[in-house]
């Protein structure tokens, strides 16, 4: 067939082919410009079709599926604008043409991207794939070469070639049709078998490569790029190896491992899925530290406890300050009878006696009701039992909420005092 750059009839009188890109699978791809518009196009013209025994079959196939492709209409879809045919049995598609480099270009520039880059890839990646699947629209062949990242920016990243797969059964019946690895990069194992199509657990998996590619610098499957059939078989047969032989964590390679397996019902679900297990296992979330446990030997411990009933009346709360006024005027009982060292007669100085520690230790009986800060840096401070550091509050001070489901909420003061810290409990009026 004649080489379609300089342009062919069918073509020149819409679009200027710049230059040829090379072959890609079964067609070879040019760079166009597309006018009046002035839109950078990619063409695809399927060539090898003229030498299918089924080429009617065929054009129909790209035909039907270039009509799937152009009802998307995501910011991330390089959209296809045109169909034709060149000659018969010679269809050519033509879609948008991605501004940078492709995926695959960078990756063999770059070697990896960083994990961060990675998850934000694939996020990316799995909202245009799971909303074309919304639309019923499978790519089929997902791969690195059909991946570009205007700027280099991964945030967007765009997506071509959708729907613009041949089945593998009939790829090998073209005479001349060679199976390289920008052919099968994306085609997840099961679609090597006689009569399958891709599915959106195919698509699922093709997500799970090109994340395995970005953060290994390999396919999972193929050590040697230029060896597409010891490729092939390892897909059919072998087993990917561990990222945990590149440096990453077990929970990275557990995030990954199901995607790229297999068995396509050990897959997750949608492409979002996989997005959301690798930042996980990325970027677990902190986990707040549990507060240290309360030391029961501390005599100037103070228990703060609502009342066993749902409702708890002010007699419970004044049974509880009467037992800080008595445990307080025993230590100042037993202050003021200590025995004065003979060795020195000076009087101990008020401030040296601390009603409470600087640090209140607060519990509740029961224990396990929520502490809330009130006032203007209101916070919740945790579960009972807790530390309160006075400085929480303005000046020294801070009101103290306790919630407890069951329970009416109890209020605190911790208010400075010139001897150490006091605690005024605020009760709650019974109900009528």
């Amino acid at each position: 067939m004649e080489n379609l750059q300089g342009g062919m009839l069918a073509l020149e009188h819409r679009y200027a082919v710049d230059a040829e890109v090379g072959r890609q699978g079964l067609a070879t791809v040019y760079r166009g410009t597309q006018h009046p518009f002035e839109r950078p196009v990619t063409i695809r013209a399927f060539d090898l079709f003229e030498e299918a025994t089924n080429a009617p079959e065929l054009v129909e196939h790209i035909k039907k599926g270039a009509q799937l492709a152009a009802s998307l209409d995501h910011d991330g879809v390089l959209r296809v604008v045109d169909f034709g045919e060149l000659t018969a049995d010679v269809p050519f598609v033509v879609s948008e043409r991605g501004s940078g480099p492709t995926l695959a270009a960078f990756l063999e520039q770059s070697g990896t991207m960083t994990l961060e880059e990675v998850v934000s890839l694939i996020e990316r990646l799995a909202v245009i794939v799971d909303e074309s699947h919304m639309r019923g629209v499978i790519h089929g062949s997902l791969s690195p070469h059909v991946v570009t990242l205007p700027h280099k920016d991964v945030n967007r990243a765009c997506i071509g070639q959708f729907c613009l797969s041949v089945p593998m059964s009939e790829i090998r019946k073209i005479d001349g049709a060679m199976l390289s690895f920008a052919l099968v990069a994306g085609l997840a194992p099961e679609l090597f078998k006689e009569g399958a199509t891709p599915t959106r657990a195919s698509d699922v998996y093709a997500i799970g490569t090109l994340a395995y590619m970005a953060l290994s610098g390999q396919h999972p499957y193929f050590e040697d790029v230029n060896d597409t059939s010891e490729g092939l078989l390892a897909i059919q047969t072998g087993t990917p190896r561990s990222l945990i032989d590149f440096g990453f964590s077990q929970a990275i390679w557990d995030a990954i491992d199901p995607v790229i397996g297999r068995d396509p019902d050990a897959r997750p679900e949608s492409a979002q899925e996989v997005a959301e297990a690798l930042r996980a296992a990325a970027f677990p979330p902190k986990v707040e530290p549990k507060p240290e446990p309360v030391d029961d030997s501390y005599e100037d411990e103070v228990f703060i406890a609502p009342s066993d009933a749902p409702s708890p009346g002010a007699v419970a709360w004044g049974v509880v300050v009467l037992l800080l006024v008595l445990s307080n005027a025993a230590w100042f009982s037993w202050v003021g009878k200590a025995p004065v060292p003979a060795a020195s007669t000076a009087t101990v100085p008020a401030a040296s006696v601390e009603v409470l520690r600087p640090g209140v230790e607060l519990d509740s009986l029961p224990s396990g009701a929520r502490a809330f800060l009130e006032g203007q840096n209101a916070a919740e401070l945790g579960e009972t039992p807790l530390a309160v550091n006075p400085d929480i509050g303005a000046n020294g001070r801070a009101t103290i909420r306790l919630e407890k489901r069951g329970y009416a909420p109890a209020f605190v003061d911790v208010v400075p005092a010139a001897n150490g810290n006091r605690l005024v409990l605020k009760l709650n009026p019974s109900e009528p």
